[in-house]
């Protein structure tokens, strides 16, 4: 979810609540694999880690924390939660680690189950959440087919707030000649509670070219 102007974060928090917006990414990404940036991760102000524990894995990427156990001891994440939410959780160094951590972790949930379809297609269905730099890897990223984003209708005044505390969501410049929208959904002040902004909800394909 992004602001007008593209930002997507303030010192690591959402500058405001979209409650549709949480049902939408959990109704997408609810029992499959995320993989978030450690800041990302962090953002949830309760430190409940509610904002992933729908997930079935979430893989964090970071250059500063190696392990599971590194994170517990973060001050922004509670834990003291079950072990329960804590197996949810992988730590990767990269994007790419992050893919290869979760292809193998598909592989086991797909030979886990009880009936097992040899036909079925084996791609990877993982989800990038954030924040910044994971989004503008994902993008340029060969193997990303889909960009689900929520644009909402605030401006956020960030005038005396320090430019490396502010994050954007990539320029859509930079990304939009991979991609075509397929979809578009507008959530005006009948979708939403009456606190909560409005925002239009767009999902992009990648656009598949024929390789010579």
């Amino acid at each position: 979810m992004t602001a007008t102007s593209r930002i997507i974060g303030i010192a690591g928090m959402l500058p405001w609540k979209s409650t549709m917006d949480r049902k939408l990414f959990q109704n997408l990404t609810n029992d499959r694999i995320l993989i978030v940036g450690r800041k990302t991760l962090q953002e949830e102000q309760n430190r409940s880690l509610g904002h992933v524990r729908h997930a079935k894995f979430c893989i964090v990427v970071s250059t500063t924390v190696s392990n599971v156990e590194d994170l517990m001891t973060v001050p922004s994440i509670d834990g003291s939660k079950s072990d329960q939410d804590w197996i949810k959780l992988r730590v990767a160094a990269s994007l790419d680690e992050a893919l290869d951590m979760a292809r193998q972790l598909q592989d086991d949930i797909d030979h886990s189950e009880i009936v097992i379809d040899s036909n079925r297609p084996s791609n990877l269905n993982c989800w990038v959440a954030g924040g910044e730099r994971l989004f503008e890897e994902a993008l340029k990223h060969p193997s990303a087919s889909e960009l689900h984003l929520s644009v909402v209708d605030v401006d956020v005044n960030i005038d005396n707030v320090p430019m490396e505390q502010v994050a954007r969501f990539p320029a859509k410049y930079r990304w939009d000649h991979n991609y075509k929208e397929t979809s578009c959904q507008r959530f005006d002040e009948t979708s939403v509670p009456s606190e909560e902004p409005t925002f239009t909800y767009h999902v992009f394909e990648r656009i598949q070219r024929n390789k010579s």
